[in-house]
């Protein structure tokens, strides 16, 4: 049977009940007794992304976990630049803690709703001004695997430590465990930030930009380029983030090279952020190297623009806007991958994802929107 624990907070609407849990030995309660029963529980902190990731048909055997209760600052350790916080702790008092120490959060934006343990369960990486790389949201975590047993991970980089089991747990949705801790990154606050916004002739120029950009001394913490195909050209948008020194000069290389190509640089005023929605249907990654054919061979008179982002050594993101975005987000995938190669690697990736979840979770009893929602909104 289910253990009497206290009603969470908020209506659950659509499950059977919902259960609040203030710590890891009660989370393991109730994982232990939810897999007895043959009960599937969906873990929720602010609900900011829930919606999105269950299905309404939520159903009776399915129960809610409010882990809003399991919150709070644990430590903070300024030569080591990492902050320990609970899981449930909400984003802004986890920034507050940060900003009290004269530092700040890596990776997270004023904007960013919800928890740490909802930030950490549907991010992968992010990129960190110090070591200038894309890096592991958080140095070290604890969480109940779906089992019930609890499980923590070395607070230590990920190239420090061998094999990042911990990986598992970040930008899966929660199909591994439910996080109970983490340690999260910090960095000083005097880091030099600098957002730079470009307006382009030429759509082929955008990509040159991204690809010098994530090339540098330092590669942007954020970039995209809007690719419009009816002749208007394209905007590209910057964002370094590090010490002056390196912002510095990173912006510098970018200019000499927008003088190059007469890119005119839009001023204060006139650079609002693109208002692009975030959940555009994703085409893939593509390689510097093949960029430019897609750009100029690919024909494509019912889509709007292109949207490239997540610059990086090797390539970038490409998504669609306009038409109907999921079909021609489909086409470019062929387009991109003919023979199929790409699409194959791709499965046989999530399949071992699969069958990991399969080992950890038989009868995918912990959040069990995870994986769907995962290969939808990511690897598809």
């Amino acid at each position: 049977m289910l253990p009497a624990l206290p009603a969470a907070a908020g209506d659950g609407a659509g499950f059977a009940a919902a259960v609040g849990c203030a710590t890891a030995e009660e989370i393991s309660e109730l994982l232990r007794a939810a897999r007895a029963d043959g009960v599937a529980l969906v873990s929720a902190g602010a609900r900011s992304l829930l919606g999105r990731m269950v299905p309404a048909e939520a159903g009776a055997r399915r129960i809610l976990l409010d882990t809003t209760a399991c919150r709070g600052v644990l430590a903070l350790d300024a030569e080591a630049l990492l902050l320990r916080v609970r899981a449930g702790t909400p984003l802004p008092q986890a920034r507050a803690a940060a900003e009290e120490a004269g530092l700040r959060l890596v990776g997270v934006e004023p904007s960013d709703p919800g928890t740490v343990g909802g930030w950490l369960a549907t991010t992968a990486r992010i990129h960190d001004p110090v070591l200038a790389l894309p890096v592991s949201p958080a140095l070290g975590i604890s969480s109940v695997l779906p089992d019930g047993t609890a499980w923590r991970s070395i607070t230590s980089p990920r190239s420090a430590c061998g094999p990042d089991l911990g990986a598992l747990f970040f930008g899966t949705g929660g199909a591994f465990g439910v996080l109970t801790e983490a340690a999260l990154r910090l960095a000083p606050g005097g880091s030099e930030r600098k957002r730079i916004s470009v307006q382009l002739n030429q759509p082929v120029q955008a990509a040159e930009v991204l690809r010098r950009a994530a090339l540098g001394p330092l590669p942007p913490a954020e970039g995209s380029a809007l690719i419009w195909v009816d002749g208007r050209g394209a905007r590209v948008e910057l964002g370094f983030e590090g010490t002056a020194g390196l912002v510095e000069e990173a912006v510098r290389e970018l200019r000499e090279h927008l003088k190059s190509i007469t890119a005119r640089e839009l001023r204060s005023g006139e650079d609002a952020p693109l208002a692009v929605a975030k959940d555009l249907p994703v085409a893939g990654g593509v390689r510097w190297s093949r960029l430019e054919r897609v750009i100029t061979e690919f024909n494509l008179p019912l889509v709007d623009a292109l949207m490239l982002d997540r610059p990086e050594v090797s390539g970038c993101r490409l998504r669609v806007l306009g038409g109907e975005p999921a079909s021609l987000a489909a086409r470019l995938r062929r387009f991109l991958d003919p023979d199929g190669e790409r699409g194959r690697a791709r499965a046989a990736e999530f399949e071992r994802l699969r069958r990991v979840k399969r080992e950890l979770d038989p009868g995918s009893l912990l959040n069990p929107q995870a994986l769907p929602w995962l290969e939808r909104e990511v690897l598809a």
